[in-house]
C-alpha cells in the first residue's frame, strides 16, 4: 500500500498523466484524498450516497479544503440519499462553500458498460477519480480509475457533472 501511495504523490506533485487502478476502499480513500488535496478552488463530487464510515475517513480533508479562500465543493447525489446527516453537518458551517443538489434515482447516470451507477470527484486542477462499479463495495470492492493531470477527462466530468437534472437541497 505505501508503494501506491508514494506513486500516487508522485503523480500529484508532478502533475504525471498517468491512470491509477482503483480496486479497494482503501485505494479509494487515498485517491479522493488526493483529487481534493490537488483541488485549487472547486471540487465536483457525484455520489450515489455517503456512506457514513468512509465520509468520516475523508472529512478532515474535507474541511481543509472549505477553509481555504474561494473554495466550493459541488456535490449531486441522489434524492432519497438516507446519509445525509454528515453533508447536513458541513452545511451548516459552511454554507458559503458548499453546494448540494439532488438528482433522480432513475436519472443517475449508469456506465454504458457495466449498467451500474456512476460516481466520480473532479477537480478544476484536472484530477479526478471515476468509480464505474460499486457492486462488491460491501466486500470493500471498487471498480475505478483516477489521474493526476488529464485536462481533457477532467473537463468533460465537469461538464457532464454541470448538465445533469437536479434540484437544490432544502432542509
Amino acid at each position: 500500500m505505501q508503494t501506491y501511495i508514494e506513486a500516487v504523490r508522485e503523480a500529484v506533485k508532478n502533475k504525471i498523466d498517468k491512470r491509477f487502478a482503483n480496486s479497494s476502499v482503501q485505494h479509494a480513500e487515498v485517491l479522493i484524498k488526493a483529487v481534493i488535496d490537488d483541488a485549487k478552488e472547486s471540487i465536483y463530487i457525484l455520489t450515489t450516497n455517503f456512506y457514513a464510515g468512509f465520509f468520516n475517513a475523508i472529512k478532515k480533508t474535507l474541511i481543509q479544503f472549505l477553509e481555504k479562500d474561494k473554495s466550493k465543493i459541488y456535490i449531486i447525489t441522489k434524492e432519497n440519499n438516507n446519509n445525509m446527516k454528515e453533508i447536513e453537518d458541513l452545511l451548516k458551517e459552511y454554507k458559503n462553500n458548499l453546494q448540494v443538489k439532488f438528482i433522480k434515482d432513475n436519472e443517475f447516470p449508469k456506465n454504458n458498460e457495466t449498467k451500474e451507477n456512476v460516481n466520480y470527484i473532479v477537480n478544476d486542477n484536472n484530477s479526478y477519480r471515476l468509480e464505474y462499479s460499486d457492486k462488491y463495495l460491501n466486500q470493500g470492492i471498487v471498480e475505478a480509475i483516477a489521474n493526476f493531470n488529464n485536462k481533457s477527462e477532467s473537463n468533460t466530468l465537469i461538464a457532464h457533472f454541470k448538465k445533469l437534472p437536479t434540484v437544490p437541497f432544502e432542509k
